[in-house]
């Protein structure tokens, strides 16, 4: 997968929602910049090391998005702990929206994404 970086390293705290994490975000309420689907990684303050966790972007509200990552980080997750978010977004969104100006305007449809 390709994923291109968006935004500078964000940092915030991560609060349980069901089985998602919640990250508030005050830049979303002016802008729509993290769809569902983009990918968000998350280190330890100060990135020590580039290790990291990735998930995912399942529900965008007005000022905040639920993650999802992976079992292991949920189980060790401490509520209120601080991390340096990074958000990339997928091409794959890019390509649907390309994809559904071709298929309005007439125009022959690419090729599926792989």
């Amino acid at each position: 997968m390709l994923f291109l970086s968006s935004l500078m390293p964000y940092l915030s705290s991560l609060m349980p929602y069901l089985s998602f994490l919640m990250l508030f975000l005050s830049f979303l309420s002016c802008r729509p910049s993290v769809l569902k689907g983009d990918a968000i990684r998350a280190y330890p303050p100060g990135r020590a090391s580039n290790r990291g966790w990735e998930g995912y972007v399942h529900i965008v509200e007005r000022d905040k998005v639920m993650i999802r990552f992976s079992r292991a980080f949920h189980e060790t997750f401490v509520p209120g702990s601080r991390y340096d978010i990074e958000f990339t977004f997928r091409r794959t969104n890019l390509r649907l929206q390309h994809h559904a100006l071709d298929l309005t305007l007439g125009s022959p449809p690419p090729p599926p994404p792989p």
